[in-house]
């Protein structure tokens, strides 16, 4: 859990090493996030309660399952979507519920199409 004026370290500590004057992460993850929004309501029941983040350098969505309780604790972590959409900027979540993420193809480092940069509203995921 993410403390209030707790100090996690970076730049720092950006791994799993545990160093006593910061607080230790929950997740240390190949892809570093670029955006993550935290799903709540009834629009995706299956990722109610999970984090998802946006891996800016993979172009992927990743859902992080996690316990439930003040203490969470990771249980798994599952992509969502590769990297058909080019770079992806960030994720969130609307007032209507849907998962919403943006490209960022046109930043001098991905491969931009003619139609880039873009946002997309995800109707569902496919498993």
């Amino acid at each position: 859990m993410i403390t209030r004026g707790g100090n996690y370290g970076w730049p720092v500590v950006s791994t799993e090493h545990q160093v006593p004057e910061y607080r230790s992460p929950l997740l240390v993850h190949d892809v570093p996030p670029a955006g993550l929004t935290f799903v709540v309501g009834d629009r995706y029941p299956e990722l109610s309660g999970n984090l998802i983040f946006a891996g800016l350098g993979e172009g992927s969505l990743t859902r992080v399952v996690l316990t439930e309780g003040s203490d969470p604790r990771v249980l798994r972590i599952q992509p969502l979507l590769g990297s058909e959409f080019g770079r992806i900027r960030t994720v969130i979540q609307g007032a209507d519920g849907y998962l919403y993420f943006a490209t960022s193809n046109r930043d001098g480092r991905g491969d931009p199409g003619p139609a880039d940069d873009r946002a997309f509203r995800v109707s569902s995921f496919v498993y």
